[in-house]
């Protein structure tokens, strides 16, 4: 697995064994079934969040770098609410935007699994969508998050 492009680089091997993502912090992070956003200096990215699912499911931003949690939403218990992140920092910041959903609805004896995703622009203002799949019907209208980042004063 190779890590993202970052303005801030990752110590994988630091990390290995010691920090785990998804929901219960116990599995390993695939890539390829995340959307990353490119945070200039001074932008900050607007996330919202949709659910339509029987089975649970999650969403979580991570901070490429360090992939240190900085949201956590789903249905069920977690909740929707939009997340704001903005980059105070001197050079440009990644995110990482993952999907995690279990087989059934909540159950504490059911493991998460990482979530198959695609992502496409919705218009030409910079609006994106990174869709999740839970069940394998490949419709990717399970989970989504809707982003998109702008500049932003001090």
């Amino acid at each position: 697995m190779e890590p993202p492009a970052s303005a801030e680089p990752f110590d994988w091997k630091l990390a290995k064994g010691l920090l785990m993502p998804g929901p219960d912090n116990s599995l390993p992070l695939n890539l390829r079934r995340c959307d990353q956003i490119t945070l200039a200096r001074g932008v900050r990215a607007y996330i919202t969040f949709s659910f339509n699912a029987q089975n649970e499911n999650a969403i979580i931003i991570y901070r490429a770098g360090t992939l240190e949690k900085l949201a956590e939403r789903g249905n069920y218990r977690r909740g929707s609410s939009p997340f704001t992140f903005r980059n105070a920092r001197s050079r440009p910041l990644n995110l990482i935007i993952s999907g995690w959903h279990k087989n059934t609805p909540p159950n504490g004896s059911e493991p998460w699994h990482q979530s198959p995703m695609q992502s496409r622009g919705l218009n030409a203002a910079g609006l994106r969508i990174a869709e999740f799949e839970d069940s394998g019907d490949n419709d990717f209208n399970d989970s989504a998050a809707v982003y998109y980042s702008r500049a932003t004063p001090r």
